[in-house]
């Protein structure tokens, strides 16, 4: 079925259990294979990423009431800003990105995490305190603040911006449980590279026949 094909790699299909389940099974890797299994994931994730949001664009476009709600960046490009090189954008922006969420943020997340069920009182834990202490809510978080920080503002419409943001969400998601299931930074790196890699190399080959 499409949609279980679709969604197989996505926040949406995991659960508490899954992730622990592929942890056993991708964690004890050796670093030079978590790197190459990353960055094959994210060659199989990057289509469905993209047909996902052409799926969200094109629902949203019909609650639209005019035609051009769903706009493209005045500058018809979301990547190719004159200050960023393609350097930038392929290698330096997802290392200090992965730095930053997978290497710091998500680590504080689980050390709030485990502060909270170490001072809840027992009489007040209960399936909200175990969720919001689980690995999926903290994926759910981090993800949550990524697609946030990635928001573009330079939409002509609301709707192009909620596109870009659930984007994001669901394709930088990946990202997110690749670090989670491998411990592997390097790994997380490596999916994250071979994205901005072909969205760049996309956008490129589409800007030189425009």
């Amino acid at each position: 079925m499409i949609s279980s094909w679709l969604f197989k790699g996505s926040i949406l299909n995991y659960s508490n259990e899954r992730i622990h389940r592929e942890r056993l099974e991708r964690a004890f890797l050796p670093w030079h294979q978590k790197i190459w299994h990353a960055s094959l994931r994210s060659l199989a994730e990057f289509p469905k990423s993209v047909l996902i949001t052409v799926m969200i664009r094109g629902c949203l476009n019909l609650l639209a009431t005019q035609a051009q709600s769903l706009s493209l960046p005045k500058n018809d490009s979301q990547i190719s800003h004159s200050d960023i090189s393609t350097l930038e954008f392929v290698v330096l922006i997802p290392i200090l990105e992965e730095l930053a969420f997978r290497g710091t943020l998500i680590h504080s997340v689980r050390i709030l995490q485990k502060s909270m069920q170490a001072h809840v009182p027992a009489s007040l834990k209960g399936k909200v305190v175990e969720w919001l202490a689980s690995d999926y809510a903290r994926i759910l978080l981090v993800q949550s603040l990524f697609a946030a920080v990635h928001l573009q503002t330079n939409y002509q419409s609301t709707f192009g911006s909620v596109v870009q943001t659930l984007g994001i969400f669901l394709g930088g998601s990946s990202c997110t449980i690749e670090y989670e299931t491998t411990n592997s930074l390097m790994a997380s790196t490596a999916f994250h590279i071979t994205n901005n890699a072909l969205v760049h190399g996309i956008a490129s080959l589409a800007a030189s026949y425009s």
